[in-house]
């Protein structure tokens, strides 16, 4: 979830459409939209889909998205930002937060420029299920027979 969002970085052009927005709103806040969450290691980078905040709806924002990501390597971490993301322009950042120490359940300031820009909440955990007792470890083998059966 995401909340206490402030704005994206400054565009050209970004009065222009907050003049349009006050003629004519579509629920939705100017500053915040085209919204993506995205999650960058030095092996990959993803993105959530596109989404919007409503007006006034920048208090708690759940967004539902899940993201398979490679373990990065060790003393790395990954970087999760909020970006807003335009169609003629560069993408502008909202913030971004870093994440060293995966423990589960994560609330995280989002920063740009030294400042705090809102807070996201998120879950980051191995992706596999837990482990059932009595079963061997996933890295072990089985002994297989003569003709490549198990015995």
């Amino acid at each position: 979830s995401l909340h206490n969002l402030g704005k994206a970085s400054y565009r050209v052009g970004d009065h222009l459409r907050a003049m349009k927005h006050a003629v004519a709103s579509d629920g939705t806040d100017p500053d915040l939209r085209n919204l993506v969450i995205e999650v960058k290691t030095s092996k990959k980078t993803m993105r959530t889909r596109a989404f919007h905040v409503p007006e006034h709806g920048s208090d708690n924002l759940i967004i539902n998205e899940v993201m398979f990501v490679p373990v990065p390597p060790a003393g790395e971490g990954l970087v999760v930002s909020v970006i807003k993301t335009h169609k003629h322009q560069s993408d502008a950042l909202l913030g971004e937060a870093r994440v060293t120490k995966p423990t589960g359940q994560m609330e995280l300031e989002l920063i740009r420029s030294n400042k705090m820009q809102g807070v996201i909440v998120l879950n980051v955990t191995s992706g596999l299920p837990p482990m059932k007792q009595g079963l061997p470890p996933p890295t072990s083998t089985l002994p297989l027979g003569s003709e490549g059966t198990l015995p």
